[in-house]
């Protein structure tokens, strides 16, 4: 995905290093940790508890990444992507990279103090009776298709 088509999707505050529409890269990935980044991929700088996404861009661009999204200006030798909040802007990255997913999702939620497990059961079979392909996030645990993962909490 073009560079130009993922910028629409943030609030960009500033954008400095290589002018970006004289050279709008394609994306081939996007990141949070440098450790991770592929060559051509999108590295997020995002501000944690423990660690500082800022302190490791470094390393996202000797693995080669091509765009950097950071809360802070920088001086480095790639695009830098300045926003007000890096977290956000990822959210919204991913949402334009991967399709806009939640676009297509139909949701059910149920709510209430007694049955909620059941009637999720209920709803998941009608559904997948109908041929309908069906997730639940529910309290016992989650499931989509054949795959069925335990809830921690």
């Amino acid at each position: 995905m073009k560079l130009s088509t993922l910028i629409e999707s943030m609030q960009v505050m500033n954008i400095s290093g290589i002018p970006v529409f004289e050279s709008d890269p394609e994306i081939h990935s996007i990141h949070y940790r440098a450790q991770e980044v592929n060559p051509g991929g999108l590295f997020v700088a995002i501000e944690g508890f423990n660690a500082d996404g800022h302190d490791f861009i470094d390393d996202a661009l000797e693995r080669k990444a091509s765009v950097i999204v950071a809360q802070r200006s920088s001086d480095k030798p790639s695009i830098i992507i300045e926003v007000t909040n890096s977290r956000k802007a990822l959210a919204a990255i991913a949402h334009t990279f991967y399709g806009k997913p939640s676009e297509k999702l139909f949701i059910i939620a149920i709510t209430g103090t007694n049955g909620k497990t059941t009637t999720a059961f209920l709803i998941e079979s009608m559904l997948v009776e109908a041929g309908c392909n069906v997730g639940v996030i529910g309290t016992i645990n989650y499931r989509y298709g054949e795959k069925t993962f335990a809830n921690p909490l």
